[in-house]
């Protein structure tokens, strides 16, 4: 379509792109999962029963496959009929969770074009599937969605106009975090309380130079491949290690005031800055003596200005609510000071 303004430099054209693009969603229930483990060996197949997908009319039959191999859970989907066209598919493996959650999420790519050939994606560590918070009821439920690609061309000039399919792949995010989750090609375990948690060097370099270090230099973390980690909990590393491998974090799971601590332990800059912008958010003369205490033992400067601007600003309420000599008492003397000079400056 071409709208003509009568200049001809001025011309504007609109393109709009629709595609119909054939999915099925098919939802497994493994009964008794829970019991599941002393049964297990290496591979040998969990099956779904046999479920229907049509691609331009013609039928595929398909089945899940859940195996153990190498002490790891491999979801796949199968073609078992005789489908006999050449159908490009998307796969999209999940696990519901007890909170209704899709977790373990991973996708790929690849041809569905005779008896046999599959789809396979590594799922998660044996063991993890058993935890009381991923199963339902003792039942291990999973997702699978597929679509089928028949050719059709995809790229566009409007970068708003994503098709469903496109909008369904795996994130970078999504496979990084995964990696995490499964600890596939893992080179170093750090220790948190009686947690232990297996990671990348290089991931953890390029996102921290305090992790950097420690893998740089002749240190025990480097020799030994182990970072022992006291000063905080097995939460907040769990919160910081997802942020270095993906930028996702969630502020509500965790006390927001030690997830900033660690972040700036360990010189995590874009985290920091969530957790800042977080805290400046939040700040209330509830929490005020709380956020001047963390910022005057660990010197956090954007965060203290904030804090000592907002205690002048809000000093009539806080006197108001008797909270003022609690709050003075919490400060050390060199904040103490610095706040009294602040105050005879301004008034």
């Amino acid at each position: 379509m071409e709208n003509n303004t009568g200049n001809p430099s001025k011309r504007i054209k609109l393109g709009k792109t629709s595609l119909n693009i054939p999915e099925v969603t098919y939802r497994w229930t493994i009964e008794n999962f829970v019991n599941s483990k002393p049964f297990l060996k290496d591979n040998k197949d969990i099956l779904s029963p046999i479920f229907d997908a049509y691609n331009n009319n013609e039928r595929v039959e398909l089945q899940l496959k859940l195996r153990v191999s190498n002490k790891a859970w491999h979801f796949r989907c199968t073609n078992v009929g005789r489908y006999g066209g050449h159908a490009k598919v998307w796969v999209k493996y999940s696990v519901v969770n007890s909170s209704n959650e899709e977790i373990y999420v991973a996708g790929m790519g690849g041809s569905l074009i005779s008896e046999n050939v599959y789809l396979s994606y590594c799922l998660a560590d044996l063991d993890e599937l058993y935890n009381e918070n991923v199963l339902v009821n003792g039942n291990l439920v999973t997702v699978c969605k597929i679509y089928f690609d028949n050719g059709q061309d995809y790229t566009q000039s409007e970068p708003d106009l994503m098709t469903p399919f496109i909008g369904e792949k795996s994130l970078m995010q999504d496979d990084l975090e995964n990696l995490l989750k499964l600890k596939k090609f893992s080179n170093v375990n750090i220790i948190v309380g009686n947690k232990k948690f297996r990671a990348h060097k290089n991931i953890l370099s390029v996102r921290s130079p305090v992790f950097s270090a420690m893998f740089e230099a002749n240190m025990r973390e480097s020799i030994e491949n182990v970072v022992e980690v006291n000063d905080s909990s097995p939460e907040i590393m769990n919160e910081l290690l997802r942020f270095i491998y993906t930028d996702r974090v969630n502020l509500e799971a965790v006390p927001i005031m030690d997830l900033l601590t660690a972040a700036d332990k360990y010189q995590v800059e874009g985290l920091r800055v969530k957790c800042l912008e977080s805290i400046m958010a939040k700040l209330s003369t509830e929490n005020l003596a709380e956020v001047l205490d963390i910022v005057d033992r660990y010197e956090i400067p954007e965060l203290y200005r904030y804090a000592v601007n907002f205690l002048i600003t809000k000093r009539q309420e806080i006197v108001t609510k008797n909270d003022w000599d609690d709050t003075i008492a919490s400060l050390s003397p060199r904040m103490l000071k610095e706040l009294t000079a602040m105050l005879i400056k301004k008034f």
